[in-house]
């Protein structure tokens, strides 16, 4: 076929018509050569014609078996096709944008400074597109021409286009050589040896990469969301997942780049399509900045000239070979099981019935296709294809949307910062633009040998701009998700300079998870603690950095940095619900953490105006030298009626957060009583006796700081219910908690567990653990007891229809945390009383109080049964009813699993006493 098989392809089709045959080493090739055939034959026809020859030596050899571009139709090509094309969706793609913006703007800052030659450009592109299909599969650059990762990619790309080029292994040519015994294959130790360098290397970014998800700083990219399918399920081995991920990187960088080259040979030949690009772009981008994705829709002109590129100079030259897997007929045309069927872009992409005068080049033709290439493989329009180059049927390139991208930002903002034109000799003449197939290599890849050009900038302006839309990049970097990617390529979680609403998003979408019910996104909002550390840390260092700047703030700066001061509070909030919930150490402190200036007045922060905020300011300017950490220290000394305390009643949200504040501090004063016997609360020394005295002190200051609100419980409208107030008294009842953690027992985190069996098995060994009971441990039972007797004081039926609508996520928590511990020490009593020891007064008392709660809910004691479990049921529905979080749901069945529990547990006790 000679050095351009591609024109004696379309020399054989114009004599031979639609489909023709020929024969090539041991197989038969088939050439569609209408659109018509190639919609019957690749599309509609799929299934029999989506195999791969055989190529015993480059496809089982030299690759394992495992490069995706080689596969045959089968099992396995099915289960990683449907992976990479989920993963390589329009959508998914748009995640790599800025990637793609930022590769571009180093671009056309290298073409402006780094031209030597007049030809150095060339491999200016060759890092660009390299970077891009890098950064879009591994997260990691490509920051300059002699980056280590750029070399051994193109050393790569080069052993296995020299091993794929036709004749190269003679086994390849005749398959059934493959069969002689492996002593006598002399090409097997060399392909061998070339499969383990590819191995290596693939492998090497893949290693690296599944480890930075497991320490959760791994960017967005393709191989991070393959990670998170269940591909291990599907049998899909890490090295079969790193030889697919390899094959995205082979086939963009090689590509992508042969089109982009292409495209600025051709535009340096045709100043005229210059123009008209440089004429769009004025109208549309102007000087003062570079174009972006944002202003795709209003430059037609700039996406035909991508789809002409592609449309002129293909891809391949002897087209996308498939493998019949079975029988195939097309008009009278039968196309036998095991043969190459083949679409030959340039036969189609020159067809004058189709195209008005195809040799040239000229972008205006697809002015009237607007779309991506995807939109026209699909449509079923045969002849409404813009071009082939993507391939058809079930092998269409899954990564078309992430190259057309690629296309379309970079040829944008070449023709938007130069005119390009061709080189000069050394006697200053201006040089023909060669664009025969001469300036392609020889081979089956369309490739542009290296060539000269000269990047002339469009204006000073324009210069300039690039320079500093560059030097801007270079500092800030770029995000993949929440990931940033700095200017060396280095993946890392970063904490810095993330915006507002980047970390509000991130915390709402954790928070959903924490409550979610689901146990790997639970395990995840979990996991995601160190995060939310390095983020509280560096947030509240940076609004301490920024309180000398508060007089001199406008309106906008002050909601901003407000915003801040109560996101941080909302992280710490999350963070204390997880430890109450899961029974997992809380991630805060109630000391340094707290060094957050107290949140402003609701009626400041709720100004509808910057005259209302101005006129308001004067009047809360003593709040801007107080902290959360000192309103906690006046509570914790019972100096409860100090400015500073007073301040947290104008912020509901500062109040609740001192709250939780508490509930920290009692949990630490917990452990500390677990340390040794000294400071053991059971034990009357001085030391434990003053820990204890003083953390019920700082309970009841607390206490009595809300016990405006708790007095007027019972009149309680909906807007009380709806407060942030009426959540602390909530959280209070857990702090008490905190302090006599009588549930330790229970292993909160089985809550999540799968397994029923797993949750029985920790109700069960919660149930028969022992239990001290004394004076202290009765009060708080009797104070956690509030928020049992609320609802029925509301009506216990209307609540539980209704609670989720109206109630903040801390009641549930705290009801389940008072769930777990009140029926403990109910069930404690009635296992002593079975055996024996009767209850004190005070107990007793008590008990009757919760039994005359309960007849409310029809609850008919008996004394043979397990008042503790009937305790829980009830409990149970308050929490597994119609609450909207998926946790809350899961709370009720494991109450009602300690019930059953309490029950089997007292019906033995009674049983042994008869």
């Amino acid at each position: 076929m000679g050095k351009t098989p591609q024109r004696q392809l379309q020399r054989w089709a114009a004599e031979h018509g639609e489909l023709f045959q020929i024969k090539l080493g041991w197989e038969n090739w088939v050439f569609v050569n209408s659109p018509e055939a190639v919609r019957e034959i690749f599309d509609k026809q799929s299934a029999k014609t989506s195999g791969r020859m055989p190529m015993p030596v480059i496809s089982d050899l030299l690759s394992g078996g495992n490069r995706l571009l080689l596969l045959t139709y089968g099992t396995k090509w099915r289960q990683l096709r449907a992976i990479v094309h989920k993963l390589l969706t329009p959508k998914a793609s748009e995640t790599y944008k800025p990637s793609q913006e930022f590769e571009a703007k180093q671009l056309i800052y290298d073409i402006a400074t780094d031209n030597d030659g007049q030809e150095r450009f060339y491999q200016h592109v060759r890092r660009y597109t390299t970077s891009v299909v890098l950064t879009s599969t591994y997260g990691q650059r490509v920051p300059t021409l002699g980056s280590e990762n750029m070399r051994e990619i193109y050393q790569l790309l080069k052993d296995f286009s020299e091993a794929a080029e036709p004749g190269a292994y003679l086994a390849d040519l005749f398959p059934p050589l493959a069969n002689i015994p492996s002593c006598f294959q002399w090409w097997r130790s060399g392909a061998l040896q070339a499969y383990h360098r590819q191995k290596k290397t693939w492998m090497h970014y893949w290693d690296d990469l599944k480890s930075a998800v497991l320490e959760k700083r791994a960017p967005e990219c393709f191989v991070k969301h393959f990670l998170e399918t269940d591909f291990e399920k599907l049998g899909i081995t890490d090295v079969q997942a790193g030889f697919a991920a390899g094959s995205m990187i082979e086939a963009g960088s090689e590509t992508t780049s042969s089109a982009l080259n292409s495209a600025i040979l051709y535009l340096a030949a045709n100043s005229d399509i210059q123009e008209s690009a440089n004429s769009e772009l004025t109208r549309v981008v102007g000087d003062d900045r570079s174009p972006t994705f944002s202003d795709e829709a209003d430059l037609p002109y700039i996406r035909g000239i991508g789809k002409e590129v592609l449309r002129i100079r293909p891809v391949t030259t002897i087209g996308s070979p498939h493998y019949t897997t079975s029988d195939v007929f097309y008009k009278d045309y039968h196309i036998p099981k095991n043969t190459v069927v083949a679409i030959p872009q340039y036969v189609l992409h020159f067809d004058s019935q189709r195209w008005s005068n195809p040799e040239a080049f000229d972008p205006s033709r697809y002015l009237d296709y607007p779309e991506k290439a995807g939109f026209y493989a699909t449509q079923g329009d045969a002849k409404g294809r813009d071009h082939f180059d993507f391939g058809a049927g079930r092998r269409i390139c899954p990564g078309m949307h992430l190259a057309e991208n690629s296309v379309f930002v970079t040829i944008a903002k070449i023709l938007w910062a130069f005119k390009i034109e061709p080189p000069l000799d050394p006697n200053g003449k201006e040089q023909p633009m060669d664009l025969s197939d001469d300036a392609y290599e020889p081979g089956v890849n369309t490739l542009p040998k290296p060539f000269k050009v000269r990047f002339i900038p469009r204006n000073a302006r324009r210069a300039e701009v690039l320079k500093a839309e560059w030097a801007q990049a270079q500092e800030e970097g770029f995000y993949l998700g929440q990931v940033k990617v700095d200017t060396m390529g280095m993946f890392q979680v970063s904490t810095y300079d993330l915006s507002l609403w980047v970390v509000q998003t991130k915390f709402l979408l954790t928070f959903y998870a924490t409550f979610s019910g689901d146990q790997d996104l639970v395990t995840t909002s979990i996991d995601e603690s160190g995060f939310y550390t390095l983020v509280y840390g560096r947030i509240r260092n940076t609004v301490s950095k920024t309180a000398a700047k508060r007089g001199n703030m406008t309106w906008s700066d002050w909601v901003e940095r407000e915003s801040w001061k109560r996101l941080l509070s909302s992280i710490y909030v999350a963070g204390t619900i997880r430890t109450v919930i899961y029974g997992v150490n809380p991630i805060f402190n109630a000391s340094t953490d707290l060094d957050v200036e107290c949140l402003h007045d609701e009626s400041l922060w709720n100004a509808r105006s910057s005259d209302e905020w101005v006129e308001l300011r004067p009047m809360y300017q003593n709040q801007d030298r107080c902290t959360i950490r000192g309103i906690l220290e006046d509570i914790l000394t019972g100096a409860r009626d100090s400015s500073r305390v007073s301040l947290a009643h104008s912020s509901p949200l500062c109040m609740l957060t001192v709250t939780h504040a508490i509930l920290v501090h009692m949990w630490h004063l917990n452990q500390i009583s677990q340390a040794s016997p000294s400071y053991s609360f059971s034990h009357q020394t001085p030391l434990s006796q003053s820990l204890l005295q003083t953390a019920l002190a700082s309970l009841s200051t607390c206490c009595k700081l809300l016990h405006a609100q708790k007095e007027r419980l019972e009149d309680a409208d909906e807007r009380e219910v709806l407060s942030i107030q009426f959540s602390s008294h909530a959280v209070l009842r857990a702090a008490f908690i905190r302090l006599f953690d009588i549930t330790k027992p229970f292993d909160r985190l089985s809550l999540m567990a799968k397994d029923p069996a797993e949750i029985a098995a920790s109700v069960d060994v919660f149930a028969r653990a022992p239990l001290k009971r004394d004076h202290l441990l009765l009060d708080v039972v009797e104070k956690t007891l509030e928020g049992f007797h609320m609802p029925f004081r509301l009506g216990h039926m209307l609540i539980r229809k209704t609670a989720a609508f109206r109630w903040s996520i801390e009641h549930a928590v705290a009801a389940w945390d008072a769930g777990l511990f009140v029926t403990k020490w109910v069930h404690s009593v009635e296992m002593d009383a079975l055996s024996g020891l009767q209850p004190t007064a005070a107990e007793n008392e008590l008990l009757l109080a919760m039994k005359e709660v309960l007849e409310e809910a029809d609850y008919d004691p008996h004394e043979d049964r397990s008042f503790a479990a009937e305790l829980a049921r009830t409990w149970s529905l308050f929490l597994g009813d119609v609450w909207v979080w998926g946790i809350t749901a899961r709370m009720g069945k494991v109450l009602e699993q300690l019930a059953q529990a309490y029950d089997q547990h007292h019906e033995e006790r009674r049983l042994m006493g008869i």
